[in-house]
Order: structure tokens, then sequence, then C-alpha cells
């Protein structure tokens, strides 16, 4: 396979998730049009105001792919191929960060002629917004489909357009870098399942507000904040071991969870809960000597625990006996089959009880308990309080506080 069917293959992949442009051009930035690259449509980089960084970062040798961002806001990724004379240019795009908000793009628009004015609302409308992370990662692959050759992600190049202005420049250099640092210092602290994962969080959200959009409620925004976490914390569990199965339902139900949160309170309440969730899980990979399989029936017990669990389902699903199951599952984690998801249910219901306003009734049915006396004599056994005398405790202390 040659560097062109490489990058028409990463292009057509790109475009599953982010509708973008790979487009080639020579030193001189004259565009090169071949049978693998979809380039019918060349960009005119002189017309996107990004042909004089490309120039200027050639004749200074550059060697590392590096981001522009143009007065427009729109971002680019150009890439050299410089392993085989002569040297070829790639660029990636455009997109949008979704740091500025609309008024900025019509401040910027504003001061265009009617052509670029069109061509630009045109890319606005039709460019994804892409995270940093993303960008970078298809900064690394794109320079080693080009190069053979892998780089650090501190080796990638930021840019901007000389005529912005400053503000716009510390946007895209200290601030954009700022937030990416921390970004990637809070995903280290969900992988390893750090309890201090709040540190992180609040250095994070103190570089960044989330996403500025001059439309729309702030219920909403405040929505579309944690969903961009929920997907971050969701792909780096993943990372750290989590089942893609296990961590894309935990995905699915939060996100519905927020989608039915009426204030920012609640949004903030569930924030916090999924945050809680998902570092509790990668806590468990890396201090737990457990097997796949019974990783796997722990994970299951957790996301199905409003409903019927047995040992003969659970042994199926591993593909054990179920003697073996048991055995196994008892060895691994200290406790019987019974013991284990018994436990699972009562946190559960410590959960309920002190954070919804479900009745307890309503709450030991949920949990599949068979009756309120059942549900009562197993709580306190665990709890040391009956269920009731548990949420008037957690009640008062929230009222003390």
């Amino acid at each position: 396979m040659n560097t062109d069917e490489k990058i028409q293959l990463f292009s057509e992949i790109l475009n599953f998730s982010h509708p973008v442009n790979i487009w080639k051009y020579d030193a001189n930035l004259n565009p090169l049009r071949n049978k693998h690259l979809n380039n019918g449509n060349v960009g005119d980089l002189k017309f996107m105001q990004i042909e004089d960084t490309i120039l200027e970062n050639i004749n200074n040798n550059g060697k590392y792919p590096f981001f522009i961002e143009n007065k427009s806001g729109l971002i680019f990724i150009v890439a050299y191929e410089y392993v085989h004379d002569p040297l070829h240019v790639y660029v990636l795009g455009p997109s949008l960060s979704g740091l500025n908000s609309l008024s900025i793009y019509q401040t910027s628009l504003d001061k265009m002629n009617s052509d670029k004015t069109t061509y630009t609302l045109q890319a606005i409308n039709k460019a994804p917004i892409i995270s940093t992370t993303s960008l970078i990662r298809y900064a690394t692959i794109l320079h080693y489909l080009l190069n053979d050759e892998k780089i650090l992600d501190n080796q990638i190049i930021y840019s901007y357009d000389k005529s912005s202005s400053k503000e716009a420049i510390n946007n895209i250099s200290a601030k954009h870098m700022g937030i990416y640092e921390a970004e990637q210092n809070f995903l280290r602290l969900i992988k390893e399942g750090n309890p201090q994962y709040h540190k992180g969080l609040q250095k994070m959200t103190s570089l960044s507000s989330g996403m500025r959009v001059d439309e729309g409620s702030g219920l909403q925004n405040a929505r579309n904040n944690v969903f961009v976490l929920l997907t971050l914390v969701s792909r780096a569990s993943i990372e750290a071991g989590l089942s893609p199965d296990v961590s894309y339902d935990l995905n699915d139900y939060y996100a519905k969870l927020l989608n039915n949160c009426q204030n920012i309170s609640e949004v903030a309440r569930a924030s916090q809960e999924l945050l809680d969730d998902y570092v509790k899980r990668n806590h468990a990979l890396h201090n737990k000597e457990m097997s796949i399989p019974i990783r796997y029936a722990c994970e299951y017990i957790s996301l199905h625990i409003n409903e019927e669990l047995s040992i003969d389902e659970l042994s199926h699903r591993v593909g054990y006996t179920n003697y073996y199951f048991s055995h196994k599952f008892k060895k691994e984690t200290g406790k019987t089959v019974a013991q284990y998801i018994k436990d699972a249910k009562l946190e559960v219901a410590k959960t309920m009880l002190a954070s919804s306003n479900k009745s307890i009734n309503d709450i030991y049915i949920d949990l599949g308990f068979g009756s309120r006396n059942h549900f009562f004599t197993t709580f306190k056994k665990a709890a040391g309080l009956s269920p009731t005398q548990y949420r008037e405790n957690i009640t008062a202390n929230k009222k003390s506080q």
C-alpha cells in the first residue's frame, strides 16, 4: 500500500466520526490531484488564510505536524511527507475547537469581503467540533502514515494567524495547551482510579468553563459540558482496561440521566455520580488481581443489579460450569456470588436512600429484595441502621452543612 492509499484509508475512517478533508500539495503549495485522494474541491490555502503560515514553516525547515487556527476560528492540521523527494504537504480540515463563541465568528465574518464570507460560513456550518485530544491523535497518526515515524504529543507545533489579535493568539497557544495538559492529568487520575481525581478536575475547570455558546439555556450548556466529560471519562476507562461493553453501557445510562435532569443542581449531582462510578471501577481494576471472566461477572452484576441474577446465568455468560464459577468467584472476590450480589444491592440502596426521593417500598422492590421485612433486616445487619434511620441521618447531615 503506497502513501496515498494509506491516507485515503485514514480519510475514510476519519469520516465515520468527523467529516473532514485531506488535501495534498507540493512544496510550493500547488495542489496535487490523484486517483487515491478525493480532491474534487482542492482547498485554496490563500482563501482559507493559512498559506503564508505554511510557507513560512516550510522555509524554516519545519518537520513535524502543526495546527493552524485562522482568523475565522477554523483549525487545520498540516503534515509533511519528507522521507522522499520532493516534499509533499498534507492539510487536514477544517474543524472547530469549540472555544470560540458564535459572536466571535460573526465579528470575523464582518471584516471579510462577500466571497470570503460565503466560503467561511459554509466551512463553519460543515466543520465538526473536534477535541484537542483527538486533533493531536490525528496529527500523530498522519505523521506516522507519511513518514513511518512515531512522534510524541509535545512535538506537535501550534501556530496561528499573525494578523489575529493577541487574545486569539493566547487562546491557541498558552490557553489551549494549558487546558490539554490539565485534561490529560485529570484523565490519568481517572484511569488509575485515584480517589483524588477531584484535584485534577478542579485544575481542569479552573482553566476552562467548558463549551462557550451564546445561544441556549444555562441548563443545556451545563448538560453539554458533562456530556463532553462523560465521553472523555468513558474512553479513558476503556484504555485503563474497563470492558468496552460496560463503559458504553454506563455512558448510555448517564447520558439518559443527564437528559432527564431538570436543573443545574441535578446535573452537578449526575456529574459527581458518574465520575465516582467510573473511578470506583477503575480503582478495582488496578487494585484487585481478578481474572477477566470474574471481572466481567462483577461488572455485569453492577449493571444489572435491578434484575434477577443467578449463578446459572452468570456462569453461562463467562463459559464456566456452576461449580467452577462459584469456586473461582469466591477465591478472587473473597465472597460467595450471593454475598457479592447482596452487598452490591445494599450499596445501590444506600445511594438511592441518600440521593433520591423514592419511597423505601419502591427501593426494595426495584432491587428485588422480595419483602420489606427482608430488606429491613438485611440492611440493618449491614449498615447498623434501618433504611428509615439511614435516610433520616443523611437528611439531618445535609441540613447541618
